[in-house]
């Protein structure tokens, strides 16, 4: 028990996403034009390398069991030592006064210091504010998703495999669907495709509550919600674009760093919480979906932030990529142009 915990805690620790998210919108930073191919492209090589990796991960979770003393203790280990080399390789990207500063404060002092940082973000940056306020009440609602195969198995008499098997067609639909949010984006606009998913994602949500115990045909309808939504997965990385836009290059590594602690305060509440409200032998249907219904009025909570928040800072800057998109297009087309019209004046 004793290894099992210090070392999830070590992997809770690592930073590896946060340099990835760190890097990802510097590098949209530098490019012209709209960047959420690149965002796209990044978030589909991610699945495509988890499938790749699926029968890998499988075989490590079954040596956890089974030999759980050796693999928890090389993963321990393992991870001592990517958090040593990031102690010490970190200090070496900050300025020279910034490092100066951080040797001559103790624990406490630094930790005071990173929280005076944080919070001048945050008033700083009326997006990073409403961002952080929303990701908490929506990862509290996006907590579900960890009784949502117990629960299917005990609503539908499914065993794991079955409902992995249903639902692996989501992950091929979303990578086949990849392309589709930032050609909407082209063809209509970033401001109304961004906010068609939010209120599409809001309705069918609710719409689809009452029908979650039902079935179409051998298929579990949370499983056929999943095929339906899967499409829309590609909003995300028109989020990360804009995301990349609002918020300064100074000030990125502090908001991702803010978001990952949320995401690590937010995700052990939901998993005490949901798991609190699931009754694997519930004897009524609002007994069953009681899980659902609090995430989903958690999420109105998520959803009005968003709304009477920062979604005017957002469309404002959908407004303007669309129309930088839009002027690079037409600058584009005026070049193939001239060569056209010098053929035929020859």
């Amino acid at each position: 028990k004793t290894l099992f915990v210090i070392a999830q805690g070590l992997q809770g620790m690592s930073g590896i996403g946060l340099i990835a998210d760190i890097v990802s919108r510097d590098i949209a930073a530098t490019v012209e034009g709209d960047p959420t191919h690149l965002f796209a492209r990044r978030n589909m090589l991610g699945v495509v390398l988890g499938m790749l990796f699926f029968g890998i991960v499988l075989g490590i979770q079954y040596s956890q069991i089974t030999e759980f003393r050796p693999v928890w203790l090389a993963i321990s280990m393992f991870s001592v030592a990517v958090l040593t080399a990031m102690v010490t390789i970190f200090p070496e990207t900050q300025a020279q006064t910034d490092r100066e500063n951080r040797k001559s404060l103790d624990i406490s002092g630094v930790v005071a210091h990173e929280i005076t940082v944080y919070r001048k973000v945050l008033q700083e940056n009326r997006f990073c504010f409403f961002s952080l306020v929303e990701g908490f009440f929506k990862n509290i609602a996006g907590g579900v998703q960890i009784i949502l195969l117990p629960w299917m198995m005990a609503t539908f008499g499914y065993n794991q495999l079955e409902l992995m098997l249903m639902t692996s067609p989501c992950i091929l639909i979303g990578i086949l669907a990849t392309p589709l949010i930032p050609a909407l984006c082209g063809k209509h606009g970033h401001r109304k495709v961004l906010m068609g998913v939010f209120w599409f994602d809001f309705i069918t949500e609710w719409l689809f509550i009452p029908l979650l115990t039902h079935s179409i045909g051998f298929l579990p309808m949370p499983v056929f919600y999943g095929y339906l939504k899967s499409p829309c997965g590609g909003i995300g990385s028109v989020i990360e674009t804009l995301t990349s836009r609002l918020v300064s290059s100074s000030q990125s590594a502090k908001f991702a760093a803010i978001m990952q602690l949320n995401g690590f305060i937010t995700g052990s509440f939901a998993s005490l919480l949901y798991t609190r409200v699931f009754h694997p032998e519930a004897p009524s249907a609002f007994a069953k979906v009681a899980p659902f219904l609090l995430a989903s009025s958690v999420k109105i909570i998520a959803c009005s932030v968003f709304y009477f928040g920062h979604r005017q800072i957002i469309e404002t800057e959908c407004e303007k990529l669309t129309e930088e998109v839009n002027t690079k297009a037409a600058e584009a087309s005026k070049e193939t142009e001239k060569p056209d019209d010098a053929k035929k004046e020859d």
